[in-house]
């Protein structure tokens, strides 16, 4: 998700995925906005996005995304404190245990 980046100063965030990811959460029930979107902050911020600025942060979302799960994945096989690590893109969980 991103928030002033795109918000030009205005109170405006978003979440950038894929259709496919985005239907299957839409699936399951889950809602991304806890506001909902006001024509005053979207004005501006379209105006400033551009049809290559998404597809870019897309793919990069996905490299960055691959390269902290990896990571994150080696400190799992170092510390039995984390369980689990999951998720795909800058979307992931790590999971905490005790046992």
């Amino acid at each position: 998700s991103v928030a002033k980046s795109v918000g030009n100063g205005y109170p405006l965030g978003a979440v950038i995925t894929s259709r496919a990811v985005a239907d299957a959460f839409a699936a399951e029930g889950y809602f991304f906005s806890s506001t909902g979107g006001s024509p005053l902050s979207c004005n501006p911020s379209s105006r400033s996005a551009s049809s290559t600025v998404i597809p870019i942060a897309q793919d990069n979302a996905l490299r960055v995304g691959e390269h902290l799960k990896a990571r994150l994945e080696a400190l799992r096989d170092k510390h039995p404190l984390i369980g689990t690590v999951h998720g795909f893109g800058l979307y992931l969980g790590v999971e905490m245990v005790r046992d």
